[in-house]
């Protein structure tokens, strides 16, 4: 590979790389696949007398983690702590975003107190993206907590954790909840985009609550939201559910209208 002939290149011409070289060149490796090479590079840079330092880690972490190869990502962790390097929220973040991806939530806990224990503050990244692995297992009632931790540390929540809270709810059966929570996200003054209107009105559809999704839907544009292909097909579908086909075939001219089409 280039990065390897690079480095070969630099040894014989006595040229000694600094450790961003090196993790330069790792990342090439990682990126390429080649996992077990790019940890060599890290041993290589050891021997050397050249210390691999927090990114260095960070980059051979995702690697692993990105290949699902877990046990690797967290010996990782293991490693740098071994070579006097001493973790950061981001390599936590890293391994935790890795074991959630992987649907492996027991683990990423576990981490979320390490990290506490090591005196490291978890930020909102680490808060989301428990939250969405919580939520992706259906624990919601984990995923709540978590997210009442949030508000009580003033993190800020996104709507990608927002609406995955808000689509585990609807999955669940849970509509009251979720209604409650669409006010809640009102409240700390996060504008509901379209994506969450579409997963409550069709909570709503799956409830027979037909009405309330309609009510939703007629007031998008107030809120200057603009239905897409799915919004329509939600309360199209619900519309027919409900018997009432001649108002679902409205909304299909009304999509022909505005250049939307059902795929």
């Amino acid at each position: 590979m280039e990065a390897q002939r690079l480095l070969t290149h630099m040894a014989r011409t006595r040229v000694m790389p600094d450790v961003q070289t090196f993790t330069i060149l790792m990342d090439a490796h990682c990126k390429e696949g080649m996992l077990n090479e790019a940890e060599s590079i890290v041993n290589h840079m050891v021997q050397l007398g050249k210390m691999p330092n927090n990114v260095t880690y960070n980059t051979l972490m995702d690697g692993y983690c990105t290949q699902n190869r877990m046990s690797d990502a967290r010996r990782v962790l293991s490693l740098m702590v071994e070579m006097g390097c001493s973790p950061d929220v981001v390599n936590y973040n890293i391994l935790i975003s890795g074991f959630c991806k992987a649907n492996r939530v027991n683990e990423p806990i576990t981490l979320f107190l390490e990290m506490r224990q090591r005196g490291l503050i978890p930020n909102a990244i680490t808060y989301n993206t428990l939250i969405k692995g919580y939520c992706q297992v259906g624990n919601l009632q984990a995923a709540e907590e978590l997210l009442n931790d949030m508000q009580s540390d003033d993190l800020c929540l996104d709507y990608y954790t927002l609406n995955a809270f808000l689509d585990g709810l609807c999955k669940t059966q849970q509509i009251d909840k979720a209604v409650t929570l669409l006010r809640r996200m009102e409240d700390l003054k996060l504008v509901p985009d379209v994506v969450t209107y579409n997963i409550l009105m069709n909570g709503l559809c799956n409830d027979g609550k037909l009405k309330d999704a309609m009510e939703l839907f007629n007031c998008l544009h107030a809120r200057g939201l603009q239905p897409n292909k799915w919004t329509y097909s939600i309360i199209m579908s619900g519309l027919c559910k409900g018997g009432r086909t001649g108002e679902a075939y409205q909304l299909l001219k009304e999509m022909e209208m505005v250049s939307l089409t059902i795929q």
